[in-house]
């Protein structure tokens, strides 16, 4: 992904389509490496933005580093403006020190006050989550743990690291799956999204599943498709050219499939659903789900430590 440190994407400048400037990369990049070579050889000096990430090991400064914004871009004159830089100084502190996600739920009263009338046990029996502390609950979703307090009405995930959209819509996603998850066992039987009942119609409405990132970042490198599955806990299956199972939640599992191109055909990308999908989450949410899981596994790909 040509996106710098800075946060500036490259992909969609037109200087850097027709070549004549290069992508700085993520700041855990060999491209940022080799670009900050190139900038004090010819320019006699370094972009202190990119030197910083590279030093600190952030990726993407806006959504990686808590010091953003810092005086190396208040000290330069681009890519932002002071009034950007303030505003996102302001929106970060309104949003809380630590920049844990959990302002959605917080504005969903009607499922906190549910999740509050419920038995944890139960709770925790429908879900396959863990109860802690008592009323708190620990939720596993991909290579991550969120920590939901009802009493504090705030879900955060135990490492932040990542960011981002998924982080965003994340612990609304949570806080439905925690009330909405029926009881009972998961069918074992992955179909088709347009097989499970509404999903036909519904899929192709305003809930679209989007998977042609996927195609297009590795539809010519299946094994990057798989490495960047286990980093996310994805399991390798045997199906298709590369196949990944995902648990987004304990009864939410997900499978991508993926037919690499060739001359004759563009690389496909097909995803599976357990038969039960619709008992255990709403309808409404689960292209979401897919959709911000094919992102975190094209992110991934593109940083470099794939």
């Amino acid at each position: 992904m040509a996106t710098g440190a800075c946060g500036i994407n490259c992909n969609i400048c037109r200087l850097h389509l027709l070549g004549i400037c290069s992508t700085c990369g993520s700041g855990r990049s060999t491209t940022a490496k080799k670009k900050l070579d190139a900038q004090k050889r010819l320019f006699g000096r370094a972009c202190a933005v990119l030197e910083c990430a590279v030093l600190r090991g952030i990726h993407y400064c806006m959504r990686d580093c808590d010091d953003f914004p810092c005086d190396n871009f208040r000290d330069l004159e681009y890519p932002f403006s002071e009034a950007f830089l303030d505003m996102q100084a302001r929106r970060r502190n309104e949003a809380g020190a630590s920049g844990k996600q959990a302002a959605w739920p917080e504005a969903t009263p009607e499922f906190w006050e549910r999740l509050k009338a419920m038995d944890p046990p139960s709770v925790a029996a429908r879900t396959g989550c863990i109860v802690v502390q008592e009323t708190k609950y620990r939720v596993r979703c991909l290579n991550e743990t969120w920590i939901v307090d009802p009493g504090k009405e705030t879900i955060v995930k135990e490492d932040d690291s990542f960011g981002g959209e998924w982080d965003r819509q994340m612990p609304f996603l949570i806080l439905a799956y925690l009330v909405l998850a029926r009881q009972g066992s998961l069918s074992g039987e992955m179909v088709s999204p347009r097989d499970l009942g509404k999903g036909q119609d519904y899929f192709r409405g305003h809930a679209q599943i989007d998977l042609k990132d996927i195609e297009h970042v590795f539809g010519s490198d299946t094994g990057r498709f798989l490495a960047a599955a286990e980093s996310l806990d994805g399991r390798s299956i045997e199906i298709g050219d590369a196949g990944a199972h995902f648990h987004i939640f304990p009864k939410l599992p997900i499978q991508i499939i993926l037919w690499s191109g060739d001359d004759e055909f563009p690389p496909r990308a097909h995803v599976l659903l357990d038969r039960s999908t619709f008992d255990n989450y709403p309808a409404e949410g689960i292209a979401n789900v897919i959709n911000l899981l094919a992102g975190r596994l094209t992110m991934g790909a593109s940083e470099d430590n794939i």
